[in-house]
């Protein structure tokens, strides 16, 4: 095995060591993966890796991917039959965000107010100004199950989350899971493959391991405070790109992500660079 592959197979089993366990803890069997692995090389072979002004022939992708033409047949019915899109992640947390930033419903110190649900400058018409058509209890509901929103005596509603984190519904964290993964991983093959002539995409981190136990929590909280400040700055950046008239304009999906990670490195034999790094 070349010393590239080598290093690739390394990559692979780090990546889907986490992803088993999710997959374990779920029930998900390793035919029901196997079934979606050849979807996605069946997929990602017949629409990215065609030969130039030919059409992509199930004798090339069964050479690509290593199956046999049967399972190749199959899976290209079932991807022009099936409708499988990603779900957009729910719109609560452009809700919070327009209740931070927005003056409307913030107090003079910039504050988000506690919100009456109907009214001049109430959660419905934050909902209708930052959510779209979404059902304004349908958004209520969430950010309330969430523990982002609660309820006061007074009939009010206030924000108590900085961030909205569904961590109450693990079916929206699943849907985090595949998209925020996605990300991620296409932004390292763009690094990986783009021409000379092609900006990168930005792909840091910092990463210490010998930081004292006491100091992890302040650490923790550190980093979120410092986080979300920034990425408000961007949201808010981005939202008046967004909310402008764009009609007629080509537009485009563009983000940034941060996320925090501890003690966890996945450790696997043959690989000593990795280890050096536990």
């Amino acid at each position: 095995m070349s010393m590239l592959k080598n290093a690739l197979s390394i990559a692979v089993i780090r990546l889907l060591k986490p992803m088993v366990r999710i997959l374990l803890r779920h029930g998900f069997s390793h035919a029901e993966f196997s079934e979606l692995a050849k979807l996605a090389f069946v997929d990602i072979a017949e629409n990215e890796f065609h030969i130039a002004g030919r059409r992509q022939s199930v004798s090339r992708i069964c050479v690509l991917t290593g199956l046999h033409r049967k399972d190749v047949n199959h899976i290209r019915e079932r991807l022009q039959e099936d409708s499988v899109e990603l779900e957009q992640l729910s719109r609560a947390a452009r809700v919070i965000s327009g209740w931070h930033d927005d003056s409307d419903f913030c107090d003079e110190e910039g504050n988000p107010k506690a919100l009456p649900l109907e009214g001049q400058h109430s959660f419905t018409q934050l909902v209708k100004r930052y959510s779209g058509d979404m059902q304004v209890r349908a958004v209520l509901d969430e950010l309330l199950f969430s523990g982002a929103v609660t309820e006061n005596d007074d009939k009010h509603l206030s924000l108590v989350s900085q961030a909205y984190i569904p961590s109450a519904s693990e079916e929206k964290m699943i849907q985090i899971l595949g998209i925020a993964s996605s990300d991620l991983l296409n932004t390292i093959n763009h690094n990986l493959q783009r021409p000379d002539d092609e900006e990168s995409r930005m792909q840091l981190v910092v990463d210490y391991k010998n930081i004292p136990e006491e100091d992890i929590k302040a650490f923790k909280a550190f980093s979120e405070k410092e986080s979300l400040d920034m990425l408000k700055r961007i949201d808010g950046w981005l939202d008046k790109r967004a909310s402008q008239d764009n009609e007629g304009k080509q537009t485009q999906r563009a983000g940034f992500g941060l996320y925090y990670f501890g003690n966890e490195i996945e450790s696997v034999r043959g690989d000593k660079q990795g280890e050096e790094h536990v």
